[in-house]
């Protein structure tokens, strides 16, 4: 209980830090900042300090438990988009899985950024609900086109997942 406390404490106390970002009130339209920074490459929609981020484990905690989130996380790469630098995905600590992040308005982060390196984000979590049924279609669908399919598959779907994914307006990147 006192680390959950410790977490949202820590949470709130970065989601009160103030981040220059371009809002619809601003008369210019936004620039997108691509520039070195601290041995690293940032690029964005607006300038970010590289402190105060949370694990992307973290994120996925408090995403689930609140609805929402947004803030800065960071993590190490795992994939990234090798034709544009349109996406990449970060680590999950003790999972399987990584987690999917998409750029605002469609920026593109150099190609040389690659598995290992360190991301660091600011922007927002988005919980996508994938029901049973369409857990099941999905078994279907790779059954349809010649992949093995067990029954035990069908019978492990018994419940609804709850997707994170992460829509980013600037990022920070260092190779490692």
């Amino acid at each position: 209980m006192n680390k959950l406390l410790l977490i949202l404490s820590f949470i709130l106390l970065i989601s009160c830090t103030n981040n220059q970002k371009y809002s619809s009130d601003d008369n210019k339209d936004p620039i997108l900042i691509d520039s070195s920074y601290n041995n690293g490459t940032l690029i964005g929609w607006h300038l970010m300090d590289t402190s105060s981020a949370i694990s992307v484990d973290s994120m996925i905690t408090v995403a689930l438990k609140n609805g929402s989130y947004e803030g800065k996380i960071k993590g190490s790469i795992q994939e990234s988009c090798e034709k544009a630098g349109c996406w990449i995905s970060l680590d999950i600590e003790n999972r399987d899985e990584d987690l999917f992040i998409h750029f605002q308005d469609y920026f593109t982060i150099p190609l040389e950024y690659i598995k290992g390196d360190f991301a660091e984000l600011t922007g927002y979590a988005i919980l996508d609900t994938n029901t049973v049924e369409n857990q099941l279609e999905d078994l279907d669908k790779m059954k349809a086109s010649g992949q093995d399919i067990s029954i035990h598959q069908y019978e492990n779907i018994t419940k609804n997942i709850i997707d994170v994914s992460f829509k980013a307006d600037a990022i920070y990147l260092k190779k490692i």
